[in-house]
């Protein structure tokens, strides 16, 4: 009886086995957040965030495939003769630590820079930086920039920097509510004016911790104001068709109104010194995993050589939030800045040192200068992917503006918004080559193509 047992216990486990292996457990599927340890992983709320970007994203992405097929092609063909390799060991040394790099700048409605830099990343030792560039486009446009950067012993930094800039085409379009409603009129201000610019500046950058930055700074800066060049007499103006002194008809003085365009007859020439304060949780990273955050704060004083010269104070602020949303390939990054200048006698502020938007580094859908005021407040919405280890693409918003005096007149419906996107090729320390294409609303498209430029 009992080997009876034995023998049906032993048919039964075998029959059960037989089960077993032929209906198996299907195998883990990834689609359905199945992981081969048996653990069950939901999507997280960064990637469900990360839908609306990429429906945003989507037209640039087909963009991007489209020029695909000749980019590898080309990519083929340098791979196969080192057409750039050859370029790059002609213009630099062995190590890469010198050489020259073509500097072109270009952005809509104005004269291109191009120019050529110079740079030595070791003539004064480790962590030093030798930096030339000349360049000109006679004879609108002339320009030299040197910046030599060395370190003394941790945690100190210290950047000498001194700079001309000579140009013909800068755009003026008031100040204040005169600029905001040339906006409301739907019109497209034109008026040049030329600049002749010197800047000297000496900063020294600590660092208490590696999240917490110190930088003090002090310099020199002249600038001289003339009558702008008009490329095109029927569609630009020169600032004193617009802002003539004297007969509101005509201009008969032949005299730049310096009630509209303070400073403009004296020019600038002033001594500033700076202390701003930066708290970077990224520590050096420039990708990191988790969420990040940054906050900036600033303050220069400037004051003119003579008792009766123009002093001010310029404040600084902004705040920097930063979601990673699939490691580190995908950012998404939010800005508000504010800014205000503050007068301090009786004389006013020359026109080019008061607070300005516009230009392909901050407000990026309208022309350098459209706005300029006394304070301003920049709100920036970003979302930045990697196409490659030293390449990026960024879609972004903009919504911002300027005020009189302390934010007086602040109103949500004086802030204008723009939209665009852009590919950067950079180094970890600068930009190799950057496009930018904006859309301001009123403003029209602005684009900016630019190479050899700080990080």
């Amino acid at each position: 009886m009992n080997l009876w047992r034995v023998v049906l216990g032993v048919v039964f486990c075998a029959a059960l086995a037989g089960r077993v292996v032929a209906d198996p457990a299907p195998p883990p599927d990834p689609r359905l957040g199945d992981r081969m340890d048996s653990r069950i992983v939901r999507e997280s709320a960064a990637s469900e965030l990360a839908v609306v970007p990429r429906i945003l994203v989507a037209p640039l992405r087909l963009a991007w495939r489209g020029i695909g097929f000749p980019a590898r092609a080309l990519t083929n063909f340098e791979g196969r003769y080192h057409i750039v390799h050859a370029v790059i060991r002609f213009v630099s040394s062995l190590d890469r630590m010198r050489g020259l790099r073509p500097t072109i700048r270009y952005v809509s409605r104005f004269d291109p820079q191009l120019g050529v830099t110079y740079y030595d990343k070791k003539l004064f030792g480790p962590g030093s930086s030798l930096t030339v560039t000349i360049g000109a486009v006679l004879p609108a446009l002339t320009f030299a920039e040197a910046s030599m950067r060395f370190r003394v012993p941790d945690p100190y930094q210290v950047t000498l920097d001194a700079a001309y800039l000579k140009r013909v085409d800068y755009l003026f379009a008031g100040i204040g509510l005169a600029s905001f409603g040339r906006l409301r009129a739907n019109a497209n201000p034109r008026s040049r004016y030329a600049q002749d610019g010197i800047t000297n500046e000496a900063v020294t950058d600590i660092r208490i911790v590696p999240s917490l930055h110190v930088v003090l700074g002090g310099g020199w800066s002249y600038r001289k104001y003339g009558i702008g060049q008009r490329d095109d007499p029927g569609h630009q103006k020169t600032i004193l068709d617009d802002y003539c002194e004297g007969n509101v008809n005509g201009c008969a003085l032949s005299r730049v109104d310096p009630k509209r365009v303070p400073g403009y007859y004296t020019g600038a020439n002033f001594f500033v010194t700076d202390v701003q304060f930066a708290y970077d949780t990224r520590a050096g990273t420039r990708d990191p995993l988790h969420l990040w955050y940054r906050f900036e704060l600033g303050a220069r004083y400037a004051q003119s050589p003579s008792r009766e010269g123009a002093r001010w104070m310029h404040f600084k602020t902004a705040a920097n939030l930063g979601f990673p949303l699939g490691g580190r390939t995908r950012t998404l990054a939010f800005r508000l800045a504010l800014e205000m200048i503050q007068p301090l006698g009786s004389t006013p502020v020359p026109f080019s040192e008061l607070v300005e938007l516009g230009g392909p580094d901050n407000f990026r859908g309208a022309p350098i200068g459209r706005f300029r005021d006394f304070s301003s407040v920049l709100a920036t919405a970003e979302y930045r992917w990697r196409i490659w280890m030293w390449m990026d693409a960024v879609v972004f918003t903009d919504f911002g503006g300027t005020f009189d005096k302390h934010f007086g007149g602040f109103r949500p419906d004086r802030l204008v918004p723009d939209v665009g996107g852009g590919v950067r090729l950079h180094t970890s320390s600068q930009f190799l080559m950057r496009l930018q294409l904006a859309y301001g609303f009123s403003q029209g498209v602005q684009l900016m193509f630019a190479t050899s430029t700080p990080l």
